[in-house]
């Protein structure tokens, strides 16, 4: 799996003591694996689940959530040790995560959850309820989108959130087209002349820049080749 979301790493560190975990996202559930002194050691939580992305709350750090093929999105309030499903999302099937500053201090971050077919979902109560987001599929490229290894359907390869302006959205379309939200995803700017239409990584290039620099997205995208893995 070569998804940027399907991996996720957090650090701390207490009395002196660096500790690391790391979530890796695989066909056949989720790698949580934790580091400290250079020791390592590794559990597979949500066995048999394809696992497809992977998103940390920005608000509440032991908060994690996962994104399944077929199985929607599973949450975890204890840093992976357990994970329960998050009912209600229409589509299960789940290709990408991304969550944004909620501006509420204590309140879980905003989560957005990208499908297949091509949709977003917004929750703002840790996935208990799910709203989907307007206009998607009614952008004039829409009709070109197509997933390669199922060119009858196409989904939501990522979606990146601005730390400076949470509401600004970037969301890659495998494959077919790079858009940009400024108001949470209730309206979309499609895909601009001669903009990429098979972006498969987003990354910001620094949060004290990204005020400036994302006012031309390229310069805050980079795109990689790797193929996306089929999901069965």
């Amino acid at each position: 799996m070569d998804h940027e979301n399907s991996k996720a790493m957090l650090s701390s560190r207490r009395e002196g003591i660096m500790k690391t975990k790391i979530y890796l996202a695989t066909a056949h559930g989720l790698n949580v694996i934790e580091g400290s002194n250079g020791t390592w050691r590794g559990e597979v939580r949500l066995q048999g689940q394809q696992v497809q992305c992977i998103a940390v709350d920005s608000s509440l750090k032991e908060r994690v959530y996962c994104g399944t093929f077929g199985n929607g999105v599973f949450r975890s309030d204890d840093a992976g040790a357990s994970w329960r499903p998050c009912k209600g999302l229409p589509n299960q099937n789940v290709m990408a995560l991304a969550t944004a500053d909620s501006g509420d201090a204590g309140r879980p971050a905003l989560l957005y959850a990208g499908t297949e077919p091509s949709a977003i979902y917004q929750s703002s109560d840790g996935g208990d309820t799910w709203h989907p987001l307007p206009g998607l599929l009614s952008l004039t490229s829409a009709g070109e989108w197509s997933f390669p290894l199922r060119p009858e359907t196409h989904h939501v390869r990522q979606i990146l959130s601005d730390p400076c302006f949470p509401l600004r959205l970037h969301v890659a379309i495998e494959a077919g087209a790079l858009l940009r939200s400024e108001d949470g995803g209730e309206t979309w700017r499609d895909r601009v002349p001669g903009g990429p239409k098979d972006t498969h990584t987003l990354a910001h290039t620094g949060a004290r820049r990204a005020a400036s620099i994302q006012r031309q997205a390229t310069a805050i995208l980079r795109a990689s080749m790797m193929a996306t893995p089929g999901a069965a």
